[in-house]
């Protein structure tokens, strides 16, 4: 249901869909600077810095070549972005960026007893003050730091954008980083949220056994699904304006669910997505839990839907696609993924060999 929704809303408005494209990298930090930057990285976190404080994991990009382009060809430029992930900054271009943040008043749409909603709502206040986020005494560490991506948008996400991009100045980048359908997955596919104790354990650094696997795949389906159904609306509202027609979209992922299972070894229900943790061949499956990711692209004045069946990053394919060229790292290196070992470096996995 999920894919059919999604698949409907861009044919509707003749996306080309790329089924086969996948992510370089499965951490945000790393894949959303790569993209934005037209490279690979060097070394983790080559392109961004961390800012928060103690456990607080709040981060800049510290380069934006897709602004510094676009701005150089005399486009106005807009970023949208969560406050714990920055890649908009004043200095980029005079960039205008607009930030949006966890708002605590939307929790009361969250069914859920007391006890989770403080330790929720205490989660909150420390992922967002670097003062609170150290205290130890009142707020126990055990609380955990929470930010709610998704619920987050809600001011934004669909109808205050599709608002601002029919009222942006022709000639216009804008850039949207949304944190949807990332964790935690708290929206049913109508829109309704579920009860506090459904979600709030929701974590991308744990493998799962089978039967939690299959009921956080179950929670994120229909929290794709309900994106898909916001996604159409923007689509449909761009359309009525007449807007949509002679625009370039491009919508990615910058890497996969990472609701990823168990390998049966001691001490993997902690793992980060971007950690090399196999220790032999490992398993389609896997592989796509981290690095699958949707690429649907809309050209001006585009006449019909289609479909590019190619296997490639979704390096390769903005490179071919939008700017007729070779990836700036070659189709080779750009056609691998990345995960971190022990000794702090990328490790790259041939990842063509196994995707289908």
């Amino acid at each position: 249901s999920a894919r059919s929704t999604l698949e409907n809303a861009l044919r509707r408005h003749n996306f080309t869909v790329f089924p086969n494209a996948f992510s370089n990298y499965s951490d945000t930090i790393d894949s959303v600077p790569s993209i934005i930057n037209s490279r690979l990285l060097r070394f983790p976190r080559e392109l961004i810095q961390k800012t928060g404080t103690g456990n607080l994991r709040h981060y800049q990009v510290s380069r934006n070549r897709m602004f510094a382009g676009y701005a150089r060809r005399g486009y106005q430029v807009v970023g949208y972005q969560h406050g714990s992930l920055r890649e908009c900054d004043s200095s980029f271009s005079g960039a205008d960026c607009r930030q949006y943040e966890d708002r605590l008043g939307w929790l009361y749409r969250a069914p859920g007893g007391w006890w989770e909603r403080f330790r929720w709502l205490v989660g909150t206040y420390q992922a967002g003050d670097p003062l609170l986020g150290r205290v130890k005494g009142f707020f126990p560490a055990r609380f955990g730091l929470k930010i709610t991506g998704p619920l987050a948008l809600t001011g934004l996400w669909p109808d205050r954008l599709a608002s601002d991009i029919i009222a942006a100045k022709k000639r216009s980048l804008i850039f949207a980083h949304l944190l949807t359908p990332h964790s935690p997955y708290l929206f049913r596919s109508d829109g309704s949220i579920r009860p506090i104790e459904e979600w709030s354990g929701d974590r991308a650094d744990e493998r799962l056994d089978a039967a939690h696997y299959s009921e956080r795949y179950r929670r994120y389906c229909e929290q794709v699904e309900f994106t898909a159904r916001q996604l159409n609306s923007l689509l449909v509202t761009l359309d009525a304006s007449g807007m949509l027609r002679g625009m370039t979209v491009v919508i990615h992922g910058d890497h996969g669910s990472r609701i990823r299972r168990s390998l049966g070894l001691p001490g993997d229900g902690q793992v980060m997505p971007g950690v090399f943790d196999y220790v032999k061949e490992p398993s389609l499956r896997d592989l796509q839990d981290r690095f699958s990711t949707l690429l649907a692209i809309k050209q001006p004045d585009a006449a019909a839907p289609a479909v590019n069946s190619e296997r490639h990053g979704v390096l390769t394919f903005l490179a071919h696609v939008l700017a007729n060229r070779e990836p700036a790292d070659g189709v080779a290196a750009a056609d691998r993924v990345y995960l971190v070992n022990r000794a702090g470096q990328f490790q790259s996995i041939e990842i063509l060999k196994y995707w289908r």
